[in-house]
């Protein structure tokens, strides 16, 4: 009996689940092809709705999937099989992943393990400041968000409280934008009812763009829309304004010149700095030197192949696609991810078939941003000229879209339960553990 030809899928973010999703349909009860789904943690996270649990808005299990619930009840019975390890380095030519519990061999790779944070090398942004990336991170930025008001609450000295009660948000991307907005609502909705009105009254939200505008890779209207609600709700815009360094409690800053360039340095007390300034492909030991860009990216074809092999296909955060009839690489947006995953899962089909392969054809559907309770801008471009949509109406859009988004009935139910309990009362301030 023949060996299964093996499919390996590495990462469970939204390019691969959906890659998975694809191949299992696909290649249903065909015993000569065994799909093998590959990550260090044993969930997926729904990352667009990290914001909200980090200030108290949704239950950190919504957002998470286990793994093995998405893959059904056959994985690790022959066709299907999960392996939770941690990927060390990927032998191009010899079909290996080196892996923390040994080698895994495929025929077939989809490489989709996402993008970390990137500090662009600023000091002490990598000891000092805290990210949104996962589940764990919103978890602890709630807790230390809590923690800085209740240490304020019974601080005695008025600068040392201003630091404490001061919250620095580094990048005007959309996770920036949206983190700031729930940020501030926390603050001067929930904690104005449980901390006293001097501290609520002395709190800030500040946030830091480099740029001269606010989610620059978003349609002007939502660039103006999210400048003009945010600083409407109370948060601190400061544009063309770069971080430097940051310390334990202080951020340096340059600020007057161009995309935060040489300009007027100063220096401003905190001790809360939430870095999300950027992001960097997931780093992985390549043998046979595959061609990447300034970003660690891997260049991948418009099929989705890397060119040092037709069977190694790279998607999301980790390519850098740029499909015919664009002039930039395509965004690191779950959007192009979960769109790549079943394009290249079809595409992997019809190598296996000695068919021609088809190119990745992307058209963004709409972009949206999350900007509080009842608030929102967006555009939605799936039926042909952009449609744009604001307030009240734009928030139950991009709601509605995310909802269905959510890859079960079970977090589908939490996340309505959780938005709905949350229309009449104040955000959870529970504190399960204590700050780090």
């Amino acid at each position: 009996m023949s060996k299964p030809t093996k499919i390996v899928v590495v990462g469970a973010g939204f390019g691969g689940i959906y890659a998975f999703k694809k191949l299992r349909k696909l290649f249903k009860n065909d015993k000569s092809v065994q799909i093998t789904l590959v990550d260090k943690a044993n969930h997926f996270v729904f990352t667009p709705m990290l914001h909200e649990v980090a200030t108290g808005g949704l239950n950190p299990y919504s957002v998470a999937e286990p793994l093995r619930k998405i893959m059904g009840k056959f994985t690790g019975k022959g066709q299907i099989d999960f392996r939770q390890v941690e990927v060390k380095s990927l032998d191009v030519a010899g079909k290996k992943l080196e892996t923390s519990s040994g080698p895994i061999k495929f025929d077939y790779l989809v490489m989709a393990m996402g993008s970390g944070t990137n500090f662009f090398n600023t000091p002490g942004a990598s000891e000092h400041a805290y990210t949104l990336k996962s589940v764990a991170d919103a978890v602890e930025l709630k807790r230390q968000l809590i923690d800085r008001f209740e240490r304020a609450s019974r601080e005695t000295d008025k600068k040392r409280r201003q630091a404490l009660l001061r919250l620095v948000i580094v990048g005007g991307g959309p996770t920036g934008v949206e983190l700031a907005a729930e940020a501030v609502e926390l603050v001067h909705g929930t904690f104005a009812k449980q901390y006293p009105e001097p501290i609520v009254k002395q709190s800030e939200v500040i946030l830091f763009q480099r740029g001269s505008e606010l989610v620059p890779q978003f349609p002007q209207l939502i660039r103006r829309r999210s400048l003009k609600v945010l600083e409407r709700k109370g948060v601190i815009v400061r544009l063309n304004t770069g971080v430097t360094a940051i310390g334990k409690d202080y951020v340096e800053i340059t600020e007057g010149g161009k995309d935060g360039g040489k300009g007027n340095k100063s220096r401003l007390s905190t001790e809360m700095v939430v870095w999300v300034a950027g992001v960097k492909a997931s780093d992985v030991n390549c043998t046979g030197d595959p061609v990447r860009d300034k970003g660690g990216r891997f260049k991948v074809e418009p099929t989705g192949q890397i060119k040092e092999s037709p069977f190694i296909f790279v998607i999301g955060d980790q390519s850098h696609c740029q499909p015919q009839g664009h002039e930039l690489p395509l965004p690191a947006l779950a959007q192009v991810a979960s769109r790549q995953g079943p394009a290249v899962a079809k595409n992997i089909q019809r190598l296996m078939k000695g068919q021609r392969l088809k190119p990745f054809r992307y058209r963004s559907q709409g972009s949206f941003v999350s900007l509080g309770h009842w608030q929102a801008v967006g555009v939605v471009t799936m039926f042909g000229p952009a449609i744009p949509l604001v307030g009240p109406l734009a928030w139950l859009t991009w709601r509605t879209v995310y909802w269905t988004k959510l890859l079960s009935w079970r977090k589908r139910l939490r996340v309505s339960l959780d938005w709905f309990v949350n229309l009449f009362t104040e955000r959870d301030t529970s504190q399960l553990f204590p700050p780090k």
